[in-house]
């Protein structure tokens, strides 16, 4: 999935998350001095918070390099969203996806694989700036007998400070290993 897919994913899941987020009201925080007399009261303000844990089933077809053929993939994505929008207007979002019981086999050979992995991706800003997100990528696919494992990683982050300027860009993307 290219880096543009990621981004309208990640548009298309924050406006559902706004539009069906439940209001919390955070915790009184009172402080007292050694006698016990209350000497400051903060109220907290009110913020949105969303959490979500599911899974949905997949069924895919992907090419392995290391096993020089087509893997078509069945199972399920394990996805666990964290949304908050703080009361001074920022966000803050994390989502975890890991292969969930996600098993392939060649189309060619018949061996069969498992997908092992994790995709996490973590994003705090305040509307257009400030902001800054991190992607970290790690599939596996693991097969049956010597060289058919196929280890990819790619982490992926970026920084915007408040004049709407990219201070901090890098990609860093592991040739896939084959072991």
């Amino acid at each position: 999935m290219n880096s543009l897919s990621y981004w309208r994913m990640l548009i298309i899941i924050c406006g559902l998350l706004v539009l069906g987020c439940k209001k919390e009201t955070l915790p009184t925080e009172v402080s007292t001095t050694d006698q016990g007399n209350v000497t400051s009261v903060a109220t907290a303000s009110s913020a949105l918070v969303y959490h979500e844990n599911f899974q949905f089933p997949v069924d895919f077809t992907a090419p392995s390099v290391c096993a020089g053929e087509e893997l078509h993939f069945t199972g399920y994505f394990h996805w666990n969203l964290a949304f908050t929008m703080d009361a001074k207007g920022g966000f803050h979002f994390v989502l975890t996806n890991n292969d969930h019981s996600l098993n392939a086999v060649g189309l060619t050979t018949g061996i069969k694989y498992h997908e092992v992995g994790a995709t996490v991706q973590v994003f705090n800003g305040k509307g257009t700036a400030p902001q800054e997100g991190t992607f970290t990528i790690t599939l596996n696919f693991i097969g049956q007998g010597p060289g058919n494992n196929a280890i990819n990683r790619e982490n992926f982050h970026y920084t915007i400070n408040a004049n709407g300027v990219m201070t901090v860009t890098f990609d860093n993307i592991t040739e896939i290993r084959c072991q």
